[in-house]
């Protein structure tokens, strides 16, 4: 229902060179915090709620702005290794999962899933899409980078953390914008990192699309647009009310690598996560940067996602969409329930009563 009251942006089809499903902030629960119910209902609300939508609007390609994992960062390699295998039937429903995310130079190459999804599952199942996947420090780390995990997310998702690819004629740059914090060069992978993306900098090509975890710096949400004015007033258990000053390297990106990024690559558009909130913001330098709110429940009762249709040039048409909201969707199954019971209950009646008035007749 939530899929049907959403559309595409209503614009000219014949400048959109491009149609993607953006999300952020899934958050694939770990064992360390959460029960294995918590997690069985989380995984498979994302699991409905990502077929159901690409179903619904077959995009070209899905661009994933980080935190796939809730504890990435923390997890033993077994348990890593069980949290990928749940992002995959997630993400690609058991099929044979293909990142297709190149890197600068190169095209990846076909993975197979090591897990078999449910039958019900596999009923919403559709071709693998194309998935592009940004780092998240829920995946591997904040100020000091676990070296271990950005080897495995890198392989895992085929593809380098920080590079320049296309998709369509279009320039991406993906980054992990975790590096820039000035913890992170204490750590051989941070550095490693660090050096990427100063690397990229210095090439001062043109970047029609930017995808960071983390946002280009702002003070705060106050001019975010209309739907972030939407959103609650004081926030949320893991979002901040608009008027929280943001912190530098912890919140958003610092003021400088933000000055660099946008004088240097000039990108027209740029799409980040982190924040769990939606934010339409432009910058000094005429880019538009999109932040994208969570796609999971066990981040906010009310996760959505977006639709944007890119043009020639990387200008972004997006469109806001709602997923089910948890509080109305547990209330609607328990009342469907009820109905049931009741409904069960009525019929065992009548079968009772049915079967006294034949002994009375006999």
């Amino acid at each position: 229902m939530y899929a049907l009251t959403c559309a595409w942006p209503a614009v000219d089809h014949q400048n959109i060179v491009l149609q993607a499903l953006a999300i952020s902030d899934a958050h694939l629960l770990g064992n360390r915090k959460r029960s294995k119910l918590d997690r069985l209902w989380t995984d498979w609300s994302l699991q409905m709620s990502f077929a159901m939508v690409t179903l619904r609007f077959q995009p070209d390609v899905v661009l994933n702005i980080g935190d796939v994992l809730d504890e990435g960062k923390r997890a033993t390699p077994t348990q890593y290794t069980s949290y990928m295998d749940r992002s995959r039937q997630i993400f690609f429903r058991g099929n044979t999962a293909t990142n297709h995310a190149p890197t600068s130079s190169s095209t990846t190459s076909t993975t197979s899933t090591t897990s078999t999804a449910t039958a019900f599952s596999s009923l919403f199942s559709t071709q693998t899409l194309p998935h592009y996947t940004t780092v998240g420090n829920h995946d591997i780390g904040w100020r000091f980078l676990n070296d271990r995990r950005l080897f495995t997310f890198e392989r895992d998702h085929q593809h380098a953390s920080n590079a320049f690819f296309q998709i369509h004629n279009l320039t991406f740059a993906r980054i992990n914008s975790m590096a820039l914090h000035p913890d992170a060069i204490q750590t051989p992978g941070g550095k490693k990192h660090r050096e990427a993306i100063e690397q990229m900098l210095g090439t001062n090509r043109h970047v029609d699309v930017l995808l960071t975890h983390q946002p280009l710096y702002r003070p705060n949400d106050l001019n975010c647009g209309s739907e972030r004015k939407e959103d609650f007033k004081n926030g949320g258990v893991t979002y901040w009310p608009a008027s929280k000053t943001l912190i530098a390297d912890d919140d958003v990106i610092n003021e400088e690598y933000t000055r660099r990024i946008l004088q240097q690559w000039t990108p027209t558009t740029v799409l980040s996560g982190h924040l769990h909130s939606v934010c339409r913001v432009q910058h000094t330098t005429s880019s538009q940067e999109l932040t994208i709110p969570t796609f999971s429940w066990r981040m906010r009762p009310d996760p959505k996602y977006f639709l944007i249709s890119f043009e020639k040039n990387g200008a972004m048409h997006a469109t806001q969409c709602n997923l089910p909201h948890e509080h109305v969707f547990m209330v609607g199954a328990v009342l469907g329930v009820c109905v049931v019971v009741v409904v069960v209950c009525i019929e065992v009646c009548k079968k009772k009563n049915t079967k006294g008035v034949v002994r009375k007749q006999l």
